[in-house]
């Protein structure tokens, strides 16, 4: 009986033995898990030796001894023994005891104690490290392929390795020792460069050193105008009459070149606007050096609440103020400033906001003056400048009059203004005529029709390979007759509402965001306005604005179980 119930196909022994190897791959998995998790909680008493801020979308970290990998949040804290990986179309900056550390796309750092198990030590194994060493900085040991590079204070360096195992070390400012397998040691100052090929041998190229602007500089500009910034570099191998070219773009792949500089020996001169700008030096269309800078606009945002010359009235309590202004890209955080004197002198309200907004009651009637200054992270060079000044006014309302009688009001020796009603007409003034009214104005124009046929389809979805493979996403729409130009604006929806990414005018029905760097997990938001622009660059005529979404599906990060080099970039 019972052979014929083994053997008859309802319930065999190597159904059981599968059944069996299942359930103990999956104790194995829940062990593991719950040693993973245990390991989180026991970070709650360790102390992190840095944080990282994640620039653009899917920057990963391991923590020792784990095998999941955690998908990092902004101003993540980071610890001794942790892997961090930066995804394709994605950045990071680390920042550790002063060091200022930039973390470009397709980069694997480890975080090691030094030798002897003093200091910090970085392991290097792929991509492309930018370290800006503050005047206080610690000294940290940064390992490449075998080469020990030790840091001082105020160095800025830039150490990449390429896929074929060949790297590269420069120096911007200061000077490092480098110390290699062998035990010889070799310092390079400013303007130097070492680079070595895949077999181990010094390739004498030509090249440039960019000393300046900083590698990922930033800066603060708050002139309406561009901001003059200076690039200058040491010429490696270039005959001396080598005439370089200098060229800057908004767009990754130079697709749109906005200035090019030709025949310059080791320094030039670029007004560049606010935004993210990408920079390359060339000789005979050989790319010799190039790097990525970013203007913020420091002038300050524009105040929207309390409006201009704002009324508040009260009887018994002050009343509360909502304080709301434009956010600004790359901004920390606001300091917003109130006062009953347009200078700003011994201000009553003087607080930061992480937010563009601040809530809080302003106790005392008059005029009061509010204005606003953005802050942004210490790696900008520069500071911003205020915003515009805005005034209100807070009044205390007077109590109605109350109604009295004629006898009484006829009583009284000073009688209020308000006169009771049966008084003979001798009491009552002359009636005042008064002047008719002007005519009303004009009725505006006729808004211009809504745009058409917009692409993508609201509530598209992009995923991490097909953003890899295009590169781009393009937004198109139907011409609106009429319009001359259009207003593109695109946003991320975040917990605290919409984030401006883009705001930009263009002449036809098209814009193309080449930049995927400004993206990140999540649901966006494009907007367009049509508009007709006249004379003098002034709005004749405005449409309807018309909005659609769509959404990144990065694939979430956990759980992925992979060994400690292995790559899955996008997971």
């Amino acid at each position: 009986m019972s052979g014929k119930v083994w053997g008859s196909g309802k319930f065999r022994f190597k159904d059981f033995l599968v059944i069996v190897i299942f359930l103990s791959i999956a104790a194995t998995s829940i062990e593991l898990f719950r040693r993973d998790l245990l390991q989180t909680f026991s970070l709650q008493n360790v102390e992190p030796v840095g944080v990282v801020v994640v620039k653009k979308n899917t920057v990963q970290r391991r923590l020792s001894d784990r095998v999941l990998w955690d998908r990092l949040s902004n101003e993540s804290p980071v610890y001794i023994g942790d892997l961090i990986r930066v995804a394709d179309l994605s950045s990071a900056s680390l920042f550790i005891e002063n060091n200022s550390i930039e973390l470009i796309e397709n980069t694997l750092i480890r975080i090691i104690r030094g030798v002897d198990n003093e200091g910090i030590q970085i392991v290097l194994s792929e991509g492309n490290l930018s370290l800006a060493a503050g005047d206080e900085a610690s000294s940290l040991l940064i390992d490449m392929m075998g080469q020990q590079v030790q840091t001082v204070a105020g160095a800025v360096i830039n150490l990449s390795i390429e896929t074929d195992g060949s790297y590269s070390v420069q120096v911007n400012e200061g000077s490092v020792q480098i110390m290699d397998q062998a035990g010889l040691v070799q310092e390079i100052s400013s303007g130097e460069l070492i680079n070595i090929d895949a077999e181990g041998r010094q390739r004498l190229e030509s090249a440039v050193v960019v000393t300046a602007p900083r590698p990922s500089a930033r800066y603060v500009n708050r002139d309406a105008g561009g901001l003059p910034v200076n690039f200058s570099w040491n010429r490696i191998n270039l005959e001396a009459d080598a005439g370089l070219t200098l060229e800057t773009s908004s767009e990754r792949n130079f697709s749109n070149v906005s200035q090019r500089i030709d025949n310059l020996n080791n320094q030039t001169q670029v007004n560049i606007g606010a935004g993210e700008w990408y920079w390359r030096i060339s000789y005979n269309d050989e790319i010799l050096s190039a790097g990525n800078l970013t203007i913020a606009d420091g002038t300050g945002p524009m105040l929207l609440s309390p409006a201009y010359n704002s009324v508040f009235r009260f009887q018994d309590t002050f009343p509360v103020i909502n304080f709301q202004w434009a956010e600004v890209s790359e901004a920390i955080s606001y300091i917003i400033e109130v006062s009953e004197s347009a200078e700003f002198l011994n201000p009553l309200i003087r607080e930061r906001s992480p937010s563009a907004s601040y809530v809080c009651p302003v106790p005392g009637t008059g005029t009061w003056f509010w204005r606003v200054t953005p802050v942004f992270p210490e790696i900008y060079i520069g500071a911003a400048s205020f915003s515009e000044t805005l005034f209100f006014s807070i009044e205390r309302s007077e109590n109605p009059p109350e109604e009295v009688s004629i006898s009484q009001w006829l009583a009284m020796e000073a009688p209020p203004d308000v006169l009771p009603e049966g008084l003979p007409e001798e009491f009552y003034p002359e009636p005042v005529v008064e002047e008719p009214p002007p005519p009303p104005p004009p009725p505006p124009p006729p808004r211009l029709a809504s745009p058409r046929s917009l692409l993508p389809l609201n509530a598209t979805r992009f995923g991490f390979e097909e953003l890899r493979m295009q590169r781009t996403i393009d937004f198109t729409w139907a011409v609106v007759p009429e319009a001359n130009a259009y207003n593109f604006i695109l946003y991320q929806q975040t917990a605290s509402g919409r984030r401006q990414i883009v705001n930009t005018t263009l002449n036809t029905p098209r814009y193309t965001l080449t930049n995927l760097q400004l993206l990140d997990r999540g649901t966006f938001i494009w907007q367009v306005e049509p508009i007709n622009i006249g004379a003098g660059s002034m709005i004749n005529r405005r449409g309807n604005i018309v909005e659609n979404t769509f959404v990144i599906d990065f694939p979430a990060p956990l759980p992925i179980q992979i060994d400690e080099t292995g790559i899955l970039y996008g997971n």
